[in-house]
């Protein structure tokens, strides 16, 4: 709807017929104000009754018409996932990962080596080459091709991280479904006072904790698989890699890329890549995040010294200690995890757990304080744990 005209006498009948007859129409006058319009034969565009009333608005000239805005009694609202979407690109952004865009199609080849499941991948009825016939079903051929076109190019330090649509199923039904895929290789920077490291496992591990950490779960833990168990996706090192496992689902698989893919790549640096089913985590709520009052009384540190087998894993012995449910542990952290052979048993290595102990109402007491210290110390030999001297 154009509206009015700003001189409000609206478009005349004179300036109609000008225009209508300088386009090439011929104009058969029937009633006062109405005509029989016939079209040139070089404008096939006009079709409809509609057409020849957008032509004699153009040429008379948009900008003389009002200003007005369309009528509308509805609401806006906002997609499922939009929020989930912006928290995880958050804070992808604030830990350093810079976001990237590839192409929706791969090769068969990578459709088969990338593919969560076999046999899965859509092919292109008609593709444009060989390298790209099929719908993607991970994002993860093209944060290699990014990689890689970094690497090439003597930048030698990169964090992408990709969101984007996969595709399963077949060429008479294609699923989608959005998924998320991290590639790092070279050197992260720590700040101002911290020295640069390389890029390791570890890094990749800790962005998958915060990304995960956003949404309420009931359970969280990483595990890892023999070389030989067949779990482990082809593109990674079976010695280096892991998943992620959020209330019994695998919602991401990580670590470093298999050597075999890399060297056929070309790829000379060490690569590490993720990818994060984001469909099985957006069925969970974001977690509200809840600032507690801050004690006004003094916190208690205490270390315990353990020797444990190399089964024991530090989500074990976090779980033992949450499962203590004692109030005023407000908080423990890993100091240091000693192996030497000369020192301690074969298959075992000693860690130094700090924990710090905070009342919010009052000063703790040392029989409170000997108290929660035992309570801690059975949890890890439950565990079987042996307290050093």
């Amino acid at each position: 709807m154009l509206g009015a005209t700003e001189d409000g006498r609206g478009v005349e009948q004179e300036t109609t017929e000008s225009v209508l007859k300088a386009l090439g129409c011929s104009l058969q006058k029937v009633a006062e104000g109405d005509y029989q319009v016939t079209l040139p034969s070089w404008r096939l565009d006009l079709e409809r009754e509609i057409d020849l009333i957008e032509e004699i608005a153009r040429v008379y000239g948009y900008n003389r018409f009002a200003n007005t805005l369309p009528g509308f009694s509805g609401m806006v609202n906002e997609v499922g996932d939009a929020r989930k979407d912006t928290v995880v690109r958050q804070t992808l952004l604030g830990l350093g990962w810079n976001e990237a865009l590839s192409g929706t199609f791969c090769s068969a080849t990578d459709a088969v080596t990338f593919a969560p499941q076999p046999g899965q991948a859509v092919a292109m009825g008609n593709p444009l080459n060989e390298e790209a016939g099929m719908l993607r079903p991970s994002l993860l051929p093209g944060m290699l091709t990014m990689l890689a076109h970094n690497l090439n190019r003597n930048v030698s330090d990169v964090q992408l991280f990709e969101k984007g649509t996969v595709f399963s199923g077949n060429p008479e039904r294609v699923d989608e479904r959005p998924s998320l895929s991290l590639g790092a290789s070279g050197s992260v920077w720590n700040g101002p006072e911290l020295p640069a490291h390389a890029i390791d496992f570890y890094d990749l591990k800790g962005t998958l904790e915060e990304i995960l950490e956003k949404f309420a779960a009931r359970a969280f833990y990483f595990d890892t698989f023999a070389a030989g168990a067949g779990l482990i996706p082809p593109w990674l090192h079976p010695g280096r890699s892991a998943r992620a496992v959020l209330d019994g689902l695998t919602v991401a698989w990580f670590g470093q890329l298999h050597p075999a893919e890399a060297q056929q790549r070309k790829l000379r640096q060490t690569v590490y890549l993720g990818e994060i089913y984001l469909d099985r985590i957006y069925r969970l709520p974001l977690r509200n995040p809840i600032a507690p009052e801050l004690s006004r009384y003094q916190p208690v540190e205490r270390d315990f010294s353990f020797i444990f087998p190399d089964a024991v894993r530090w989500q074990s012995i976090a779980e033992a200690l949450q499962n203590l449910r004692i109030a005023e542990l407000t908080r423990f952290t890993p100091r240091e995890i000693f192996r030497a052979a000369q020192a301690l048993p074969p298959g075992h290595y000693s860690i130094l757990v700090r924990v710090t102990f905070q009342a919010l109402e009052r000063t703790l007491r040392e029989e409170e304080l000997l108290s929660y210290s035992q309570a801690v110390i059975a949890a890890l030999e439950s565990l079987g744990g042996r307290q050093r001297a």
